[in-house]
């Protein structure tokens, strides 16, 4: 009995001492404090996550018009296509830059494996949040993205815009010690 016990007990410290050693990774906004930490040159090492889902939506029309034969003739063509990201989908940094004023910055991350230039560009907002990074669009008003050659309308739910996110695994180590101390007699032999 006493044996089941004593490896009862090693089996629970050893869990325990696993769980204390064993960081969970916890997902944060990437931020500007999150450069200056670990440096510019480090970006492109993280993993990104999207913070929400978005859907893209691309509808575009063209048309021609000639004569031929003596009549009018139209052609016309319409192009809808609908690109969905999930959230939390895993994203690269294809290209990261210093904006205009020097203390701003842009990142270029793609979510998917093209030859083209099918990357969202983030930057922060001061409208919403001075730290983190959202999509930046190049018409605010009717949130409108250029992804790969065309313009596409980003719609996601709330009223939340979709920020960038990484994990951060943090480990703390903590030492103590307790001591006791006897006190110094004086010694009889001077």
């Amino acid at each position: 009995m006493a044996y089941k016990k004593r490896y009862f007990y090693w089996l629970l410290l050893s869990c325990v001492v696993l769980t204390a050693f064993s960081g969970c990774a916890t997902e944060i906004p990437f931020t500007k404090s999150v450069i200056r930490e670990v440096g510019e040159e480090r970006t492109s090492e993280f993993q990104y996550y999207l913070s929400k889902k978005i859907t893209l939506k691309l509808n575009t029309e063209k048309s021609a018009s000639t004569v031929k034969d003596g009549q009018l003739v139209r052609r016309s063509q319409t192009v809808r296509e609908q690109i969905t990201i999930p959230g939390n989908s895993l994203g690269l940094v294809r290209h990261f830059e210093k904006m205009i004023n020097g203390d701003e910055y842009l990142l270029k991350v793609a979510f998917e494996n093209t030859n083209d230039d099918s990357v969202i560009e983030f930057a922060q907002n001061y409208e919403r949040d001075k730290e983190y990074y959202y999509i930046l669009y190049n018409n605010t008003e009717k949130r409108i993205i250029k992804y790969g050659n065309d313009e596409y309308i980003v719609n996601f739910e709330g009223s939340d815009h979709p920020y960038l996110l990484i994990k951060m695994k943090e480990y703390n180590k903590e030492t103590s010690k307790n001591r006791r101390i006897q006190g110094l007699k004086l010694s009889k032999n001077k």
